[in-house]
């Protein structure tokens, strides 16, 4: 274009005038005569608002002040307060004696612009903790208020505790600092846990027991408790954890009443040592161990609880096999203690068996025979019996295998006596029983060819049960009740009789004694005597009569007082039964509980009451006990 324009020459094209076309159009040249006819819209008017939209729209325009008005507050520096600007440090120990006071520092500092207000520190303490200025005063949390710190200022509080815990136990302090602002409602905190070891406990525990023992030995534990404390540790308790197969016998001191493993130790003063002894049996299998664990603290003064241990040891047991095994045996039974009936014969085992890899030597075995159950004149056996020290001896003039009794080697001797009759012991015995101890001993030699003792030892407790009786008489002219009709049993007449139960007891306390019968269908119960301890119940679904007393003492009817009860009832023959002798009661039975030989003692199919048992009556005229005709 631009060359075109500058050119010398004329370079632009000359074109011919175009012709335009003219538009046809069509116009109206008069007046119609009807002007077209404008409608008008008619004008909207604006409804007035409802209560709803005023309260939202208000409601709005709070929202933003309020916004507004939080953001002018806080752009322009007031309640600026920043949780890193609050802080919060202990200065104290890392350990510390168990049973001493820990005093440390809490240290609150505030790096704000502003004020801190109502503020508080708050230390929760773990379990184990007490007081410092008070003894035995438990300490669980501590509230302390510091009001203000200012901007720009520390707070140094100082707290005092003594826990008690075993040695090496880590001790968590949970503290809490706890603020708020000016014209502010929010609670803001801060929170540290400070740790303290304890470096050793304020109670030492010192176990004296053995480290062996043989199956059923007898043992005794002695517990040393030590203070290690500086000042007077109070409501101190041991619990002991005894292990399977250990039997607790008694101990000094005796344990809490109603326990076997809780002692209360008390007051333990400064440097003061207090000792308790344990004795018990200890039994189980070769090489096995029984653990006993001990746990000592500050426990409830009332029950004993440990509230918290200051000291916990243990101590174990192994179960040896013996140089001489020992199986003493009552007829046939290996059991330690056994129930034998009264007259029983008893034959005693004992087989010996030689656990040693070398010989026994000059050996003997000693049975000692000890009770109430039975007569030295009853005692028969192929060793030598001693009366006077009550004692069986075999020796190797008896049995030649003690002589030299070589390993792997095994023997037995016997002996036998009977218990008494339960009508001999009635009175004069209480709680009949046999108990038989052996021993064996003799002398073997090691590689060395020392002399060492070969000992072994056993028992066996023989308990004889009681035997209970139960007699009845019937009466019509006697006894607690006023019986009507007459003595003479007559056919469809009723006459009323009285039932007298008397129950003996020969050897052993008797608990919870039973007598049951039942009333055929022409007897009818009228009442019952209760006695103090003693009651009859009837049950006239099943016609079971029940008389229950809660003891019966040991020798009860032989020489002691007769429990006895009486009942009434009234009898109505049949035509039937004429020239018969009727039962009264039927399906007798009677049982309790052995106390001493910790038994069931049941007597089912005892004899019934009949017509018969009218004789003892003072009106028995040699035919009352018969049904006649009217």
């Amino acid at each position: 274009m631009e060359q075109k324009l500058y050119a010398k020459q004329d370079t632009f094209k000359k074109e011919g005038r175009k012709n335009f076309s003219r538009a046809d159009t069509q116009t109206t040249r008069d007046w119609e005569d009807e002007a077209p006819v404008i409608e008008k819209k008619p004008k909207k008017v604006r409804k007035p608002f409802t209560a709803f939209t005023k309260f939202l729209i208000g409601a709005i325009l709070f929202f933003l002040l309020a916004v507004a008005a939080a953001f002018l507050v806080f752009t322009s520096g007031q309640n600026n307060v920043s949780y890193d600007k609050v802080a919060l440090s202990v200065l104290g120990p890392n350990s510390v004696p168990g049973g001493e006071a820990l005093a440390y520092d809490v240290i609150v500092r505030n790096d704000n612009d502003v004020d801190i207000t109502l503020t508080d520190i708050i230390v929760k303490y773990p379990k184990g903790s007490y007081e410092a200025e008070e003894d035995g005063v438990t300490l669980s949390q501590e509230i302390r208020s510091i009001d203000t710190i200012k901007r720009g200022a520390q707070s140094t509080q100082r707290f005092n505790a003594v826990f008690f815990g075993t040695e090496g136990e880590i001790k968590d302090i949970t503290i809490t600092f706890e603020y708020r602002v000016a014209d502010s409602n929010q609670i803001m905190f801060k929170e540290r846990v400070y740790q303290v070891l304890l470096e050793s406990s304020p109670i030492s525990v010192e176990v004296i027991a053995p480290q062996e023992a043989l199956s059923g030995d007898d043992i005794e534990i002695e517990l040393e408790i030590i203070s290690n404390a500086n000042s007077v540790i109070d409501n101190l308790s041991l619990q002991v954890e005894y292990p399977f197969g250990f039997e607790f016998q008694e101990s000094a001191p005796s344990p809490i009443v109603g326990t076997e493993d809780t002692y209360s130790i008390g007051a333990l003063g400064v440097g003061e040592t207090k000792r308790i002894k344990i004795l018990g049996s200890i039994s189980g299998q070769d090489e096995e161990t029984r653990v006993f664990k001990y746990r000592v603290g500050l426990a409830e003064k009332s029950q004993g609880v440990l509230l918290s241990t200051l000291q916990q040891t243990e101590n174990i047991i192994t179960i040896t096999r013996p140089a001489v095994s020992l199986m003493g045996k009552i007829n046939d039974s290996s059991r330690s203690v056994l129930v034998l009936e009264p007259y029983t014969p008893v034959k005693f085992t004992l087989e010996f068996l030689n656990n040693l890899a070398t010989q026994i030597q000059d050996a003997q075995i000693t049975a000692t025979i000890t009770g109430n159950s039975f007569s030295q004149n009853s005692i028969r056996t192929d060793g030598f019996y001693s009366s006077k020290d009550k004692e069986i001896l075999w020796q190797k003039t008896d049995i030649p295998i003690l002589d030299s009794f070589t390993s792997g080697s095994q023997g037995e001797v016997e002996a036998s006596f009977r218990i008494f009759r339960s009508e001999e012991m009635a009175g004069s015995v209480i709680n009949p029983q046999a108990e038989i101890s052996y021993n064996f001993s003799g002398k073997t030699f090691d590689f060395e060819n020392n002399e060492k003792q070969a000992k072994s030892k056993g028992s066996i407790l023989i308990k004889v049960p009681t035997d209970l009786k139960l007699d009845s008489r019937v009466v019509h002219s006697i006894g607690p009740f006023e019986n009507t009709g007459g003595i003479q049993l007559q056919a469809d007449e009723t006459s009323e009789y009285t039932v007298v139960w008397k129950v003996s007891n020969t050897t052993s306390e008797i608990t919870n004694l039973q007598v049951e019968a039942t009333l055929p269908p022409y007897v009818e119960f009228k009442q019952a005597l209760n006695n103090p301890g003693s009651v009859i119940e009837y049950n006239e679904q099943n016609r079971k009569l029940l008389w229950t007393v809660d003891t019966v003492a040991a020798g009860a009817g032989y020489g002691e007082g007769l429990v006895e009860t009486a009942f009434q009832i009234a009898v109505t023959p049949s035509v039937l039964q004429k020239g018969d002798r009727i039962n009264f009661t039927q399906g007798q039975s009677m049982k309790g509980y052995d106390t001493f030989a910790q038994i069931a003692r049941i007597y089912p199919g005892l004899r019934s009451e009949n017509s018969g048992d009218l004789t003892t009556d003072p009106q028995y005229n040699g035919s009352a006990d018969r049904v006649t005709d009217k």
